[in-house]
């Protein structure tokens, strides 16, 4: 109700009231009239009769006092609480416009300090400069993780927070977010495993960012407090009907648990479990708060179990549209024997493992597994986790000359110094804990998976084509519009650590008279800077387009961080948002999605021509050691298939050959050795047609394929 509705009101509720209390007076009047009159009536009767009309209206009179009296109070009382009402209103405006100032004072110092922290660690340091370094950079990061947090409550509790939906992996985002903390998980000696349900839908819909934050704060919680045994993630379906489930996620810990006291107010703002725990491992308080809020708004429920030294269990349950259906086919074939402590990391592997179509037997030691060693079908894969309690190298080696039957090792290592000190005693590839579902899966899938469907390559969908957007040259410069000097130098170095020549100027009215002067790929541009700020200077860049026909993309750098930031953005007529501190990566994304890098232009391109490293990166992220273990995993067990497609060929054996060429497609194709993949499907076609001179021709090349690929691997090798 605004102030002119409620000052017409107020105005109606006062002449009422005066017409009832005119009403009253005249009531009052007869009464005192009727008073006198009484003396004089002739008759008894007709004295009570005027005696009762005189109390009736002497009654009346006095409750429409009354009336009048508290219709007075309720409009006084009314206007107190409009005040108090507008009062608040302007505060919680004023409280907003204080957190968005405050984000951008306190976001603008530290972008500086998180990237320049990040650049001296790409220079030559000892080992005391580069701890040196790291402890800035942890540092600024737990700063901004609390300057987060703050931000989030304060949204909340203003309702200002808004929940997307949009389609999203749930296994990406599971395992996105284990990944963050497995470092930490590994220093502190902890097992970090996930395990997403199988056949839960493989693509669903909601708010995968608010997902994302709540999981990674339940597992930093988990970190924090855990200082031996395990965590586990799990996602798991427990209920479902058409287009839409209901799934479980739950993180377990083996810390110190949870007093039963403590759990009531534990999901309670600035509140922690007891007073200690903030002197002891720091945090505000607020964490599980926004979790609790997370989820309400999402619409699901939030709780957790936990007793004093048996750990906690963190849950809650969220309602998801169903977008896609995951692929319910069995992948792989054949045996796999997990010799692995009993634990939640072995548990998810062996599930994994099952559902892909393989048959899976468990050892809890070397030792144990001798007994299946004889039992094991022709060809069986053995993992072998190095935290059993009988492993050794010399074990290890013995067990691997017994154990005829196996015909492909893969080790599972806690870190990246026990699996390099694995790599210098033994031949047999290793991965680091906790590992992905699709690199187990691709690791399993070297001796047991299908070819690739068609080597007929797909026609690209010509509308999509038609509206993606227009890329520009990489050739051209990044315009930077920025007027903090160290953020100037931190995004200069990180463009140019990327292969992007920079130009630079300091407000917006600088940009546009260097735009009208010079072509450039993309314009980074601060939107709070003097003299002109980047949402006007866009605004200018956009009508003048208007006449010239050309665009130029426009990416958003703001350390504003409040609800509505990107929309402005948006709306200004800029392209993209970026969130101060960027990033290198976020900033080689964002950039990536509207700047073209041809091959020759990208300085470190990789010849794709014999290893997709697309592919690659797709299964491994930034993890090299992990890459190259499983590429180097990958040659060791395509050997022997090679050799066997050799013989098989000089036997005239087609059945072995296509089994041979089979597998060839299969693990080619899972590791993106493309041309590994593409010449085994084109041989087997032409072993089916009975073309032996073409099929001796395509064999031949591929061997000469694989060879490019065993002196690429070795390349990779001396570059890392």
């Amino acid at each position: 109700m605004n102030a002119a509705t409620r000052r017409s009101s107020a105005v109606w509720r006062d002449v009422g009231a005066r017409h009832l209390f005119l009403f009253a007076g005249v009531l009052l009047a007869i009464a005192v009239l009727g008073c006198s009159l009484c003396l004089d009536a002739p008759t008894p009767f007709l004295q009570r009769l005027q005696l009762t009309m005189s109390a009736l209206a002497t009654a009346i009179f006095l409750y429409s006092l009354s009336i009048w009296r508290f219709m007075r109070h309720r409009e006084d009382v009314e206007w107190q609480l409009q005040n108090a009402k507008d009062a608040a209103d302007k505060a919680n405006l004023a409280r907003g416009e204080f957190l968005s100032t405050m984000s951008h004072e306190i976001r603008t110092p530290l972008n500086a300090i998180l990237g320049m922290a990040g650049l001296i660690r790409t220079t030559p340091l000892d080992a005391q400069q580069d701890g040196f370094a790291k402890g800035i950079e942890e540092s600024a990061q737990s700063l901004m993780s609390i300057v987060d947090d703050i931000l989030d409550f304060s949204k909340i509790d203003a309702g200002k927070m808004n929940i997307e939906a949009r389609d999203f992996q749930l296994l990406a985002i599971v395992e996105a977010s284990v990944e963050v903390l497995a470092a930490r998980a590994r220093e502190k000696g902890v097992r970090l495993s996930s395990f997403v349900d199988p056949g839960m839908p493989d693509v669903v819909r909601g708010d995968p960012g608010r997902l994302r934050q709540i999981l990674l704060n339940l597992l930093s919680n988990a970190v924090k407090f855990t200082s031996f045994g395990e965590i586990a993630v799990s996602a798991k379906l427990v209920g479902e009907v058409p287009g839409q489930c209901r799934i479980r996620f739950q993180v377990t810990d083996t810390g110190v648990g949870i007093d039963s006291r403590a759990l009531n107010k534990l999901f309670m703002p600035f509140t922690q479990a007891d007073g200690s725990v903030t002197r002891k491992y720091g945090g505000t308080g607020l964490g599980l708060s926004i979790c609790k809020r997370l989820v309400s708004l999402m619409g699901g429920e939030i709780g957790v179990d936990s007793r004093v030294g048996h750990g906690s269990s963190f849950w809650f349950e969220l309602a998801m549209p169903i977008v896609e259906n995951a692929d319910s086919s069995n992948q792989l074939q054949g045996e796999m024997l997990l010799v692995a402590p009993d634990d939640e990391t072995a548990r998810a592997l062996r599930k994994y493992a099952a559902a892909s179509g393989m048959s899976v037997r468990c050892a809890l030691s070397l030792g144990q597994g001798r007994g299946f060693a004889a039992s094991l079908m022709p060809g069986a894969i053995v993992v072998v986790d190095t935290a059993v309690h009988d492993f050794c190298l010399d074990k290890l080696a013995e067990v691997r000359t017994q154990w005829d039957r196996a015909g492909a090792w893969l080790l599972l290592a806690a870190n990246e110094d026990a699996r390099d000190d694995l790599a210098t005693g033994t031949d047999v590839p290793a991965l680091v804990l906790p590992l992905r579902k699709d690199v187990f899966c691709s690791a399993l899938s070297a001796r047991n998976s299908p070819p690739a469907t068609s080597d007929v390559p797909r026609a690209p969908d010509e509308r999509a084509a038609a509206l993606s957007p227009v890329k520009a040259d990489v050739n051209l410069p990044v315009l930077l519009v920025e007027d903090n000097l160290m953020n100037q130098k931190v995004a200069v170095h990180q463009l140019n650590l990327l292969g992007y020549d920079v130009d630079v100027a300091a407000n917006g009215r600088e940009a546009l008279a260097m735009l009208e002067h010079g072509a450039y790929a993309a314009v980074l541009m601060d939107c709070q800077m003097p003299e002109m700020d980047g949402f006007e200077a866009t605004r200018r860049i956009r009508a003048d387009e208007q006449t010239s026909g050309r665009h130029i993309a426009v990416i958003a750098m703001t350390a504003n961080a409040m609800t509505g930031d990107r929309e402005r953005c948006l709306e200004a007529g800029m392209d993209d948002y970026l969130s101060k501190p960027i990033l290198r990566d976020r900033l080689e994304s964002v950039l990536a999605g509207h700047v073209r890098r041809d091959a020759a232009t990208a300085g470190n391109a990789e010849p794709s021509e014999v290893l997709d490293m697309k592919r690659l990166r797709e299964l491994f992220d930034d993890d090299r050691d992990a890459m190259q273990s499983m590429l180097s995993f990958f040659v060791v067990n395509t050997r022997p298939v090679i050799h066997a497609l050799q013989e098989a060929i000089l036997a005239e054996d087609m059945p072995a050959a296509l089994d041979s060429l089979h597998r060839l497609a299969g693990s080619g194709g899972n590791m993106g050795a493309a041309q590994i993949a593409a010449l085994a499907v084109a041989a087997e076609a032409a072993a089916r047609k009975g073309d032996p001179i073409h099929l001796h021709k395509l064999c031949q090349d591929l061997l000469n394929a694989f060879h490019r690929v065993q002196r690429r691997i070795e390349e990779m090798k001396e570059t890392t």
